[in-house]
């Protein structure tokens, strides 16, 4: 069975102080077929992986190529997004998933369970600070 650790990384928050908060790094295929590093956080919550513009130029993709559409939060806000297909890899698992770029940089890079949560087993292990996937 393969597991994949990704430790919590401590961080502080202006409302309860000093926080771990569970990260993970993968890999998306950029267009010219280079794979290029993410740190995200690993959000239960969150529908769809979420990155912001950036990332998507960086990535060597149009922004407005992809599907368009709109994602919130807590808030209720809603921010218009561009949902496109590509390539990740988690650890040595490589599948494709839907990534929702914002079509503005003032977003958290999150993890979100569209995709890629089908693929593991994710455990969230507060005790060890750390998140494991496991391969089904």
């Amino acid at each position: 069975m393969k597991r994949y650790a990704f430790p919590y990384r401590r961080e502080y928050s202006t409302l309860i102080g000093e926080i771990y908060r569970p990260i993970v790094t993968v890999y998306l295929q950029a267009k010219n077929k280079r794979w290029v590093g993410f740190t995200l956080y690993a959000d239960s919550g969150a529908d769809i992986t979420l990155l912001p513009k950036s990332a998507c130029e960086g990535l060597g993709y149009d922004l407005k190529a992809g599907e368009q559409g709109y994602v919130g939060g807590i808030t209720r806000g809603r921010i218009k997004v561009y949902i496109h297909e590509i390539s990740m890899k988690l650890g040595e698992e490589m599948f494709r998933a839907k990534i929702a770029f914002a079509q503005t940089e003032n977003v958290p890079p999150l993890l979100g369970r569209t995709g890629i949560f089908d693929h593991f087993k994710v455990c969230y292990d507060n005790k060890q600070k750390e998140t494991v996937f496991i391969v089904y």
